[in-house]
């Protein structure tokens, strides 16, 4: 039953959800006036049902106003579309042959330098995530960077502490993620560059951490050795610069339509980009916008948008490549079976979420209220306590902002407010690390079949040590 200890994880961290509803009444924030709205047990059908609720279409694409600005809960159908889509893109790859010529020649060219290509993916997954906030175009870099480092004899934890760690680590880090700064930014009204400083400062010890951290901690034995995504499929004859090429240019119009200006900058730049180029017209017929379709705007690309472009691009590279309907058909069905896992899990992982998604009260208010009536109201320690508990059963930064704002707002203000901001984002992100309803981590832990309890036994030092590192950051800065 080891292999299963992630999914018995996750069940008991719904198990207890479901019992705190039941012993802690729900509350919320009315501006900053806290009002007790009573007791909303889960009962044994919300837990069995709510996996299914999260395919829900009216859940799937959540969006609040605030102040005219459409603020977006994690899109769940379209994060599914899109990592079943990744593992179709690279299983169409395996099929060229020039994939495996790439993976064979840059595993050729780092076998004497193994620890740098671990510093370049750790540096690169951090900062792109850091400045970027595309967590789920990002994850559709991972398995070539794990089947690298599987073929340079690094472990499986090793390999995911390289790729997927970074990614987590670079948003709790956030300089410009936009699900994370632009959050802070419309929900908050934290700017930008508010104490940019010291949260550049802040990425730069994480990340120095994080370096040291994985090329010096001992990594636990891997009890499977299989790649799930690379099939060494070798063709000498068939270069890998039309992969290269195609593929860049397709990450690239994804990541700058995925990316929400207009949350971080304030900046309408590329939506008008996208009405203008909707609006030209020959003879005033809409060609480009009959041509085009319903599409969404860009800088607000969802999962949706970018499975459809995956699609795409694995049919061009299969027609580039010559591969047969059979071929591309098979090597569809492969890629659905190696993500069916990984996609159960973030399911399984999301309940909390479902479950108070449609509600404007829930027990963390009154949790969040209860401690600072009775142990603490100084900034540091209730932003750490407060963020911790979303973190280890809310999987969307979004939600969390959403809920807490009127809380934060009640207890701080100027300087102190934007510190609790901070402290609220470093947490949350921290917490992401272990957490078993971590999106991301659950997803990266099922697809390369990792244990949890394994995954705990490495990261549990790295947690404490950042978590540590954080509130001592943060208490110097409130005390100068």
């Amino acid at each position: 039953m080891k292999k299963y200890n992630l999914l018995k994880t996750i069940g008991i961290i719904m198990i207890v959800f479901m019992l705190l509803t039941w012993f802690i009444p729900t509350s919320f924030f009315d501006g900053t006036k806290f009002v007790n709205d009573g007791y909303d047990p889960m009962g044994l059908f919300d837990l069995l049902l709510l996996p299914f609720k999260f395919f829900d279409w009216n859940n799937s694409v959540r969006l609040l106003q605030i102040d005219n600005i459409s603020v977006e809960f994690l899109s769940y159908t379209g994060s599914v579309l899109a990592l079943l889509s990744i593992g179709v893109f690279y299983k169409v790859l395996n099929k060229t042959g020039a994939y495996g010529n790439l993976v064979e020649n840059v595993t050729k060219k780092l076998n004497k330098n193994k620890i740098v290509f671990i510093v370049l993916s750790i540096v690169l997954f951090t900062l792109l995530s850091s400045l970027t906030g595309l967590s789920l175009l990002l994850f559709a870099l991972v398995p070539f960077f794990i089947t690298v480092l599987l073929k340079l004899k690094f472990s499986r934890v090793t390999a995911l502490a390289s790729t997927v760690l970074p990614i987590l680590v670079g948003r709790a880090c956030s300089i410009t993620a936009w699900d994370v700064t632009g959050i802070n930014n419309v929900v908050y009204g934290i700017k930008w560059n508010d104490n940019l400083i010291l949260r550049i400062i802040i990425l730069i010890i994480f990340l120095i951490s994080l370096i040291a951290y994985v090329i010096l901690s001992k990594s636990p034995a891997d009890d499977v050795k299989d790649d799930p995504m690379y099939e060494g499929i070798i063709k000498k004859e068939k270069s890998y610069i039309p992969i290269l090429v195609l593929t860049g240019v397709f990450f690239i119009i994804i990541g700058i339509c995925m990316y929400n200006w207009y949350y971080v900058f304030n900046s309408t730049l590329v939506t008008d980009a996208y009405d203008t180029i909707l609006s030209n017209s020959i003879n005033g017929y809409p060609f480009v916008s009959n041509l085009l379709g319903t599409i969404e705007p860009f800088g607000y690309w969802s999962g949706f948008t970018m499975s459809t472009m995956l699609i795409i691009l694995s049919m061009l590279i299969s027609f580039m490549y010559s591969l047969s309907f059979d071929t591309y058909v098979e090597a569809f069905k492969s890629g659905i079976k190696t993500m069916i896992k990984p996609v159960l899990y973030v399911v399984l992982a999301s309940i909390v979420l479902v479950f108070i998604s449609n509600k404007n009260s829930n027990i963390f208010y009154t949790i969040s209220n209860w401690f600072n009536n009775h142990i603490s109201f100084e900034t540091i320690p209730f932003s750490t306590f407060s963020s911790g508990i979303y973190g280890l059963f809310v999987n969307d930064y979004t939600a969390v902002a959403l809920q807490s704002v009127g809380m934060l707002s009640k207890f701080f203000v100027d300087g102190a407010y934007s510190l609790a901001v901070i402290c609220f984002q470093l947490v949350y992100g921290i917490v992401s690390v272990m957490a078993p309803t971590s999106i991301f981590l659950v997803a990266g832990l099922a697809y390369l079949d990792i244990p949890y309890k394994k995954w705990l036994s490495y990261i549990w030092k790295l947690f404490l040590g950042l978590l540590l590192l954080a509130i001592l950051i943060l208490l110097i800065v409130s005390l100068i």
